[in-house]
């Protein structure tokens, strides 16, 4: 059963101008996001670091950046837990180091891409991240990476669809949002957060693989993403964000006021428009960051302030100057 059988998968032209404004907002914004060449790489890797902080954050795993570069050093934790989150760390940047190389199954939005992110990134987990416990039945169930769920399952008040409808669903979205070009893609791929994760097509991790395949999205559309990243206007917004993907989950309010098919237009509409501000507020925050103009004033102002906590000495500002 085709998803676009009995739902819109994108907001109707009749209702999308304030989106296109802001996916024409984005692109332009982001185009331009270039610091100097010598600094690209660096940062990538920073911004990889902060992406998996946020993303894991906003499930609830808050492993410190202290222990993201420890992990990146191989000096793992004695702790059980803290190492468990300290590899889901590194996974999570491994496998963003893949697509920023471009080296993941194209395009970015397909059930091949899906797959290949949840392997890659689940397979390096240790089997104690792997073992879930299924709402329903109490049961523990070993997920198995890659693998599109074989069962059924409840997010919350959102029963998703059955299992035999995740792989046709996951198809019609993506036959649908291919049809999309340019500034519109970016809508798509704002709708696909909430789609694909409505569908849920695995037993675990839909939110990390629905941002990762969001991230190659944006990549493939030229948009700098490896120099900024949704998930920290998301995690900072974590209430906001699990109540606009539940207001997508909505059935259509009103027979004429609130699109056409089962689920609620406006509710996608409100969460599609959230989620450009997001990237919008995110290019322009890593904007300031690289505006060279102001770096040194920065430079000087973190000098004052560490001076006044008397944690600089003033000869750094002798080296400075």
């Amino acid at each position: 059963m085709p998803i676009n059988s009995f739902t819109l998968i994108v907001p109707s032209d009749a209702v999308s101008g304030k989106l296109k404004e802001k996916s024409f907002e984005l692109t332009k914004k982001a185009s331009a996001l270039t610091p100097h060449a010598p600094l690209l790489q660096p940062l990538s890797q920073l911004v990889r670091v902060m992406n998996c902080y946020y993303s894991n954050l906003i499930e609830g795993h808050n492993t410190l950046p202290y222990e993201v570069e420890s992990a990146l050093n191989n000096d793992l934790s004695e702790d059980s837990a803290t190492r468990d989150l300290q590899q889901e760390a590194l996974a999570h940047i491994h496998v963003q180091s893949l697509i920023d190389e471009g080296k993941h199954p194209q395009p970015a939005m397909s059930i091949e891409f899906l797959t290949w992110c949840h392997a890659e990134f689940y397979q390096r987990l240790p089997e104690s991240m792997l073992t879930i416990s299924h709402l329903q039945t109490g049961e523990d169930v070993l997920m198995k990476a890659g693998e599109i769920r074989q069962r059924g399952v409840k997010v919350g008040s959102h029963i998703a669809p059955d299992a035999e409808h995740v792989r046709p669903m996951l198809q019609g979205l993506f036959d649908a949002y291919h049809k999309h070009h340019g500034s519109d893609m970016l809508i798509a791929i704002a709708a696909a957060n909430h789609r694909v994760a409505w569908v849920h097509p695995f037993m675990d991790g839909n939110g990390r693989t629905i941002r990762l395949m969001s991230h190659a999205a944006l990549q493939s559309l030229g948009l700098n993403v490896g120099l900024w990243s949704p998930s920290r206007g998301l995690a900072r917004s974590v209430q906001q964000y699990k109540q606009y993907l539940a207001q997508a989950d909505q059935i259509r309010q009103g027979s004429s006021t609130d699109g056409r098919g089962a689920l609620s237009e406006k509710g996608l509409l409100n969460f599609c428009d959230y989620y450009l501000t997001i990237c919008i507020d995110q290019v322009d925050f890593m904007s300031q960051l690289f505006d060279m103009k102001n770096l040194s004033r920065r430079i000087e102002q973190y000098c004052v302030d560490e001076h006044k906590r008397s944690k600089l000495s003033p000869d750094a500002f002798l080296i400075w100057g």
